[in-house]
């Protein structure tokens, strides 16, 4: 359950409007284990960044369709920014430059509204997921544009939403296709890594608080 420490105060205190969570820690259970994300400055979004939802794609499992990730040692750490895929240039984004590109990139950020919720109101939030664009060349969720816990703040509509934004392979990594790959049903492997996103939001997602049968894109 989102929240565990908050929920156990909002228990004694079902009454109040809001939660005091300055001295608290959003932690939550996803099917790979513990993970503990961070708050917003005003306390109003809860922000997991990093997760992954697939296990690196590298060595054998270049262009191949994603695996399960492995389960988490300990009590992950999801307060900060993940790798980006591995692309070229993208002039539209960051003047050019993509930090952080590596092809252990398969993560996603999800980010929370708490503001003004109690205990009952944590369940069954609708949930965004978002896809960037870039024609399938380049893109990635690190951007601060896709910072879900600014497009929460500033989008009325979002306000009792779950926003999650995961990375996914682009240009040749994500699309490569040959005969080999095309027999053995690999090709087109960006799509793949998308379909394993919904697949980890219908398995996780209630655990943050959301309806895994409320999901758009």
């Amino acid at each position: 359950m989102l929240f565990s420490a908050v929920l156990a105060l909002a228990s004694a205190a079902a009454a109040a409007p809001t939660l005091d969570r300055r001295t608290f820690l959003p932690i939550v259970n996803t099917d790979a284990g513990i993970i503990k994300g961070k708050f917003s400055s005003d306390y109003t979004v809860a922000s997991f960044y990093n997760i992954p939802y697939a296990a690196p794609p590298v060595g054998n499992l270049r262009f191949r369709p994603p695996q399960p990730p492995a389960a988490f040692s300990g009590v992950y750490d999801a307060t900060k920014m993940g790798n980006s895929c591995m692309q070229g240039p993208a002039p539209q984004f960051n003047g050019g430059v993509n930090q952080n590109n590596s092809e252990d990139c398969l993560n996603l950020n999800v980010f929370v509204p708490t503001e003004g919720v109690v205990a009952g109101d944590l369940l069954n939030l609708p949930v965004v997921v978002y896809i960037y664009g870039g024609s399938f060349n380049d893109g990635y969720n690190n951007m601060p544009i896709y910072d879900g816990a600014n497009v929460i703040k500033a989008q009325p509509l979002l306000e009792r939403s779950i926003i999650v934004v995961p990375n996914y392979r682009t240009n040749i990594f994500g699309f490569a296709t040959s005969n080999e790959l095309q027999d053995e049903g690999d090709a087109n492997a960006g799509l793949l890594d998308q379909k394993a996103v919904f697949e980890w939001v219908r398995n996780n997602i209630g655990n943050f608080g959301g309806d895994p049968n409320k999901v758009t894109t």
